[in-house]
C-alpha cells in the first residue's frame, strides 16, 4: 500500500474536490478527539513499567512526532493540561442566589444531624 503524506490534509481536499458538505469545525473537533486520544496513551506509557526503556522511548517519540505533523502537539497539549484540572474536585463558597438541586442540609438540619450522628441515628443514608 503506498505511503500518503499528510492524509488528513489529502483527505480535506478530497472532500472540497467531490463538492462533500463538511464542517471544518467539525473537522478540527475531532483532530482535537484524536490527539487528546493519543496523548492519553502517551501518558499511559510514560507511567507504566516496560520491558524496554528504548522501546518505550520510541513509542513515544513516535506518537509526538504524529501529533507535532498534524500540527496540533501544543494545543492539544494545553487542552490536556486544561481538562485535568477542570476534572479536579474544587471546594468553593457557595455564591449562587439559589440552589439549582434542592439542599438536603440546610444549617438547621445540620446541626440537628451532626447531634443526630453522634447518637448514630440516620434514616436511610440521610439526616432527619
Amino acid at each position: 500500500m503506498p505511503y500518503i503524506w499528510r492524509p488528513g490534509d489529502v483527505f480535506r481536499r478530497y472532500l472540497k474536490a467531490a463538492d462533500a458538505e463538511y464542517d471544518e469545525a467539525s473537522f478540527e473537533l475531532g483532530a482535537m478527539y484524536f490527539a487528546l486520544e493519543v496523548i492519553s496513551h502517551i501518558k499511559l506509557m510514560e507511567e507504566r513499567a516496560v520491558v524496554s526503556e528504548y522501546g518505550r522511548n520510541e513509542a513515544i517519540a513516535a506518537l509526538h512526532t504524529l501529533l507535532q505533523q498534524i500540527h496540533i502537539a501544543d494545543e492539544a497539549y494545553a487542552w490536556y493540561d486544561k481538562l485535568i484540572r477542570w476534572r479536579q474536585p474544587t471546594f468553593v463558597a457557595s455564591t449562587l442566589s439559589g440552589p439549582k438541586i434542592p439542599l438536603l442540609l440546610t444549617p438547621t438540619r445540620l446541626k440537628r444531624g451532626l447531634l443526630l450522628l453522634n447518637s448514630k441515628s440516620l434514616c436511610h443514608g440521610h439526616l432527619v
